[in-house]
């Protein structure tokens, strides 16, 4: 998981960066599952259903290795999941789900308070790293 302040880089680092260093380390480009929700052509994705339903169709042949990639998950969260604290929301059982899938890695990146809470990412993910890029102006870039 990549949280972050809004502009802060999450999206480059994921889809650009990360998917440069896959393609580099020899996986194949159809074994990289890029999805960014707040593209106007995925917003039936925003559904957890769906979503789920999607990933789970991209990477169907157990003997291959996936790499899935979710740019701003907030958007697969509705209001009403958000603001009343009391009731689940629907995304976390998905990703979990995600995570008992032997042949898929998945990294998202999310971007609002409530997605950026160490408690709600903890739920989420309980066992996973977390990282947060600093703003760019802090960055130093290396060859």
């Amino acid at each position: 998981m990549i949280t972050g302040i809004h502009r802060c880089g999450k999206s480059t680092l994921l889809f650009e960066l990360f998917k440069n260093y896959l393609l580099r380390s020899g996986v194949p480009e159809r074994n990289i599952i890029l999805l960014a929700l707040d593209e106007d052509v995925n917003e039936r994705y925003r559904n957890p259903a769906e979503l789920s339903a999607f990933v789970r169709g991209k990477a169907n042949d157990k003997e291959k290795k996936y790499y899935v990639l979710i740019d701003e998950i907030q958007y697969a969260v509705s209001r009403e999941e958000m603001q009343r604290k009391e009731t689940p929301i629907r995304l976390y059982g998905v990703l979990n789900g995600f995570l008992s899938m032997r042949n898929a890695d998945v990294y998202v990146t999310g971007s609002n308070s409530r997605m950026l809470s160490k408690d709600i990412s903890t739920d989420m993910f309980p066992k996973l790293p977390r990282r947060r890029p600093a703003p760019p102006s802090t960055y130093t870039l290396r060859p």
